[in-house]
């Protein structure tokens, strides 16, 4: 099993997801490690390259620290909404009965 992304005040990330949550809950937190390259680190050790890559992008951008998060956010949630209906299988509609 992969380690989880801690941050410093004990909170664990095990996925995408809960990371996305606690960084939209504790932004100045989430900066941080942003901008540290902490995330990008972590999302490539547990095979999220996609996000990864998103990570470096925001902080390598000329943004403030506050924009670069909120783009590595906005990103992430673009990339997850794709994925998801990728996978999803279409529902069928039912026939009207006369």
């Amino acid at each position: 099993m992969k380690e989880p992304f801690r941050f410093s005040d004990g909170q664990q990330a095990n996925n995408i997801e809960e990371l996305l949550t606690i960084c939209q809950t504790f932004p100045q937190m989430a900066m941080y490690y942003l901008q540290q390259g902490d995330f990008e680190n972590w999302l490539n050790y547990i095979g999220e390259v996609n996000f990864a890559q998103k990570a470096q992008q925001a902080r390598e951008s000329s943004g403030s620290d506050q924009d670069n998060l909120q783009q590595f956010l906005s990103s992430c949630q673009l990339i997850q909404s794709s994925e998801t209906s990728a996978n999803s299988t279409p529902t069928p509609t039912p026939e009207p009965t006369p």
